[in-house]
């Protein structure tokens, strides 16, 4: 791995952040029901973690977009009794579902608008 460093400014105000320059921060949410996958804007999902998980979770991203090992799907399981696997710095809860991350550009702010306006 690289000894590269990546700066993160805990006022993101006085500085205008690295990805904030292209558009192109985009999540996209989506859950996955007996075999379907749906992006219904009426289902609610909650992540909910501890300072420590965020900033856990936090530095593998940056280490994942950044870093050499490059990935393109992390999946995370739900931890259980004498099986509880550390994935992107964080443990999973035992009442969590089970979590896929995947790294895909989505393209920039104002393609992705246009092209849902369009639908």
């Amino acid at each position: 791995m690289s000894d590269e460093k990546y700066t993160v400014y805990l006022n993101s105000e006085q500085n205008e952040q690295e990805y904030e320059k292209n558009d192109k921060n985009f999540i996209q949410v989506e859950i996955q029901s007996k075999g379907k996958i749906t992006s219904n804007q009426d289902d609610i999902v909650y992540l909910t973690m501890s300072e420590d998980a965020m900033l856990a979770l936090g530095t593998e991203l940056i280490r994942a977009a950044k870093g050499d090992r490059k990935k393109d799907i992390w999946e995370m399981h739900p931890s259980k009794k004498g099986h509880a696997v550390i994935n992107m710095g964080v443990y999973l809860h035992p009442k969590s579902t089970q979590l896929k991350v995947f790294r895909k550009d989505r393209g920039d702010f104002e393609s992705i608008l246009n092209s849902e306006s369009e639908n």
